[in-house]
């Protein structure tokens, strides 16, 4: 993690900081906490602590450690104007020890973990990158021989069916498969 002190509103609720997915990656765990954002911490310290991780701000396609324009910057989980959906994470998954895919209420973020644990980030959405919906709550690969397929659950509105989308070249297109909403689910 870079040496930078970030903004951030203090969220504390029972509620909202319910951890939805968690994943391990190198000596860190992650979890996703709806309006408690992006946290891990080093499990082979002997007292580890949890750390807040940045992730890009709504208007944001990427955001880069080191490099945070801490006067702009705010880590927000409101709803906009004030906040940021991209600071509500819902789903983590890891792929090897370098990469982290995180779902949020504005979608999908790809994070490349550098140095030291600091993590660049790549924030892709319905509108600049075509995903079904923005509301991204699950995040599962699909293995093939040259490549790894992303999936994505990707909700327009809770509660409502809705589409799936993936990715075969690291978020740079997306793909929408509509059979589900078609027929009606809701896939969890």
């Amino acid at each position: 993690m870079s040496n930078q002190q970030i903004q951030q509103k203090v969220w504390h609720t029972t509620v909202d900081n319910v951890s939805y997915d968690l994943t391990v990656n190198g000596d860190y765990i992650y979890t996703t906490s709806w309006a408690g954002g992006l946290r891990r911490f080093n499990f082979t310290l002997d007292e580890p602590q949890w750390e807040v991780i940045p992730l890009p701000m709504d208007d944001q396609d990427s955001l880069y450690c080191g490099e945070i324009d801490t006067s702009a910057f705010y880590l927000n989980p409101i709803d906009p104007p004030t906040g940021s959906h991209n600071h509500k994470a819902f789903s983590i998954f890891s792929e090897n020890d370098s990469i982290l895919w995180v779902g949020t209420a504005d979608g999908i973020n790809r994070g490349i973990i550098g140095e030291e644990g600091c993590i660049d980030w790549w924030h892709f959405n319905s509108i600049n990158y075509g995903l079904a919906g923005d509301w991204v709550i699950g995040i599962e690969p699909q293995y093939f021989d040259d490549f790894t397929r992303i999936w994505a659950i990707t909700w327009t509105t809770p509660g409502a069916s809705h589409s799936l989308s993936f990715t075969d070249d690291d978020g740079q297109t997306w793909q929408i498969s509509n059979q589900l909403e078609e027929i009606g689910v809701i896939t969890y």
